[in-house]
């Protein structure tokens, strides 16, 4: 299955009474299989826009498109069903095991139990869980970070061809942190899904993005690769932002990244 564009075009939200646009006009497009950050602090606008795709957030103005398709033309329920979302509180179904935790979208959309059975031993091996171990383990029996590669493996079950993070990684230690990371990576780049990743984190975006959305009160200062953006910061905004922290590991650690995906 190819992955899945997305579109942001003159997107505006403005939640009731309050005194600014939420979301300002933004249009952006991600093409099949981009991994893009969306970054800034608080207010910004970014889990507004994100929720914007999967319809959690209703637009004042303008469209959002999921591969050609506006998503006010498409029945929420099945939207989401086929867009994968992971957010920070991971939400598992307390009573629930991790297979069944895992195996709820494919369930809803009909697939047979030795296909979600397979589906699901095939995703707890990705996100570096021993089926045998954690198939049939209460959520309470989870530290923080194996809770989150379950919600991964939940969000990616039923193969969805776009996937939404609204900061997933930010309730678990550093050392917890840098590894999901490295799975994320690993994962996205197996599958080739169109993700759309919100953290207020500068390094994390700078580890995980192709390309970076630097948002500021609901309007997009700059979109560029992690590299671009650190060393040509378009507005002072963004540089303040960006070097913030050790600009020498920064400088030399993201040349070396960009060199490592060159062809």
């Amino acid at each position: 299955m190819n992955p899945a564009p997305i579109s942001f075009e003159h997107v505006t939200v403005r939640y009731p009474g309050a005194p600014r646009n939420a979301i300002d006009d933004v249009s952006l497009h991600l093409s099949g299989g981009e991994l893009v950050v969306l970054l800034g602090p608080s207010g910004c606008g970014k889990s507004t826009l994100l929720r914007t795709v999967n319809r959690l957030v209703a637009l004042d103005a303008g469209r959002v498109v999921v591969d050609g398709t506006d998503v006010a033309q498409l029945d929420p329920v099945e939207l989401r069903r086929g867009i994968g979302y992971v957010i920070q509180a991971v939400g598992l179904f307390a009573n629930m095991n991790v297979a069944q935790n895992v195996a709820v979208v494919p369930s809803l959309l009909g697939w047979s139990n030795s296909a979600i059975g397979e589906r699901v031993d095939e995703l707890l091996r990705l996100v570096g869980l021993d089926p045998a171990a954690y198939r049939s383990r209460r959520t309470n029996q989870l530290s923080g970070g194996e809770a989150q590669r379950v919600g991964v493996a939940r969000a990616i079950a039923a193969r969805p061809r776009a996937l939404l993070m609204d900061e997933p990684f930010g309730a678990v230690d550093v050392v917890v942190r840098t590894a999901l990371q490295r799975e994320l990576i690993r994962i996205v780049s197996e599958l080739r899904t169109t993700t759309l990743f919100v953290t207020h984190d500068v390094d994390e975006a700078f580890r995980l993005a192709d390309r970076i959305v630097v948002l500021r009160d609901g309007r997009i200062e700059q979109v560029d690769v992690p590299f671009e953006l650190f060393e040509r910061p378009g507005t002072p905004y963004v540089r303040e932002l960006v070097h913030s922290g050790d600009e020498i590991y920064r400088r030399y650690y993201l040349r070396a990244r960009e060199l490592l995906r060159s062809p």
